[in-house]
């Protein structure tokens, strides 16, 4: 690739490690509020609360609902952010270089909330795309189709790290270079659509991103 390109990030898996956290609270709420789906932690993932209470809560109230969410709402509120491994040194060093940053996400505004205040990611990012931003849209367009436009690149010009499944299949769809960060899942099943796994950022460096 050029030297001309943007980076776009997700956020949960990616930007920060919260994995363990949410599988405590979907499991908590999964059973508190009667969802028998499996793996609830996975199957929201990448799901706009609306989505996520359409398909896994149909059956509560409108009451019942609401105390859902207001629970939700106050473990993000109250969520320990621990960024990334190697995360600050390689967002430095793209700083430094003049490449330009996004962040997207379908994270609440509350859980950004309280990431911003536990690090610089707010300060650090040129561009933040959220479930809230895309909302305004009619069209199908995703929220890397916006970042990437609202930093001035063509798709082709954008690497993309993310750890959800779903998010890899979009950003490579809209023709984007993906890499993908494994977490907890396994590595044969990131192959596709990607074209680098890591396991933090201590394994990327801008040099190597520019040879991909």
């Amino acid at each position: 690739m050029k030297d001309q390109f943007c980076v776009l990030f997700g956020l949960d898996g990616v930007l920060i490690d919260s994995e363990s956290q949410n599988k405590i609270i979907w499991k908590y709420i999964a059973d508190k509020y009667g969802s028998e789906t499996a793996n609830m932690e996975q199957a929201v993932n990448e799901k706009s609360l609306h989505d996520i209470l359409s398909k896994y809560f149909s059956h509560l109230s409108e009451e019942e609902k609401h105390k859902l969410v207001n629970e939700l709402k106050a473990h993000e509120a109250n969520l320990r952010i621990h960024e990334i491994k190697g995360l600050k040194h390689f967002i430095e060093d793209l700083k430094k270089n003049g490449i330009k940053i996004g962040l997207v996400t379908n994270s609440s505004q509350t859980k950004l909330d309280n990431v911003f205040k536990q690090t610089d990611l707010n300060s650090t990012m040129d561009t933040i795309v959220s479930i809230e931003n895309l909302s305004k849209f009619k069209s199908s367009i995703s929220g890397f189709e916006l970042a990437a436009k609202e930093l001035g690149f063509e798709p082709k010009d954008c690497f993309v790290f993310e750890s959800s499944l779903s998010a890899i299949e979009t950003a490579h769809l809209n023709g984007m270079k993906v890499l993908a960060l494994k977490g907890s899942l396994p590595k044969e099943t990131l192959l596709h659509n990607t074209i680098k796994i890591i396991s933090d950022f201590t394994e990327i460096s801008l040099e190597e991103l520019k040879k991909l």
